[in-house]
């Protein structure tokens, strides 16, 4: 019987091992956006051109891009000339119908990020019955492209292409379900797993002032007036605390070593 129970720990051993082994950086964390998050902003008195960084403002920040002249007006919560226009257009009533998550850009400066996206590991979730989350390709094509002049475009991802995002089920229904900067709560939920070992990380971490669990995320969406006209792109960043979900290591060792009093038991029949 000793012998039996040594070679099955044994056995799970080496089988966790080789488990631990090939998982043990991918970390696994769930996040909860809400609608407060997305529609609330700061106004900072930074320089003409400066970005969010350049002001140290790593929540909170805010930029509209507006459709109707072709991208060129940038209303910027966080840039001295234009803050009041942005703070016109959050009060003309304009709605979020759509909004996208995904990992830094090529610069990772942009917003403040520091994560690379490993996997989107869970299905998210949304208290705003009218909404449905989506995961697509990336529409600009993938980091590679994009770095080696294949793709033009700007804010290339590092997650190779996959989305996380939430939209209005309904497009007829857009602007009546979608989010106001004055609206009740709703909340949207997801997990990320992230590669610790990532040399995307450099010699640091992917967590805000080194708070695990804690990410500035970056998220982009889509805004229509009352006439359910698409007004400009709406962006901006968040601070995030997520949980971390338990790796299924021991249930692993513990089905390895089952498995493995089981191979004792068939060796010394």
């Amino acid at each position: 019987m000793q012998k039996k129970l040594l070679t099955g720990l044994v056995a799970a051993v080496m089988f966790s091992g080789v488990s631990l082994t090939s998982f043990a950086t991918v970390l696994t964390y769930e996040f909860t956006i809400t609608s407060d998050q997305l529609m609330n902003y700061n106004m900072v008195n930074g320089i003409d051109g400066s970005t969010a960084v350049d002001n140290g403002q790593y929540e909170n920040a805010r930029l509209f891009r507006s459709y109707s002249n072709g991208w060129g007006d940038q209303y910027r919560s966080y840039w001295a000339s234009s803050n009041g226009d942005f703070n016109s257009w959050a009060q003309s009533g304009d709605r979020l119908v759509q909004f996208n998550l995904w990992g830094y850009d090529g610069n990772g400066t942009k917003w403040g990020e520091k994560y690379k996206v490993y996997d989107w590991a869970g299905a998210s979730i949304t208290s705003k019955t009218s909404w449905e989350g989506t995961s697509e390709p990336w529409p600009w094509g993938s980091f590679n492209d994009y770095v080696s002049g294949k793709q033009p475009g700007y804010g290339a991802s590092y997650n190779d292409g996959e989305l996380l995002g939430w939209s209005v089920s309904d497009g007829n229904t857009a602007y009546a379900d979608g989010i106001g900067f004055s609206d009740p709560l709703s909340t949207f939920t997801f997990r990320m797993a992230l590669n610790m070992d990532d040399p995307a990380f450099g010699d640091t971490t992917p967590w805000n002032n080194g708070n695990e669990g804690e990410l500035v995320v970056w998220f982009g969406g889509w805004t229509q007036n009352v006439n359910q006209e698409w007004t400009g792109l709406y962006e901006g960043n968040v601070i995030l605390n997520g949980t971390r979900i338990p790796e299924p290591a021991p249930l692993a060792l513990l089905g390895f070593g089952l498995l493995g009093l089981g191979v004792a038991r068939r060796r010394r029949r």
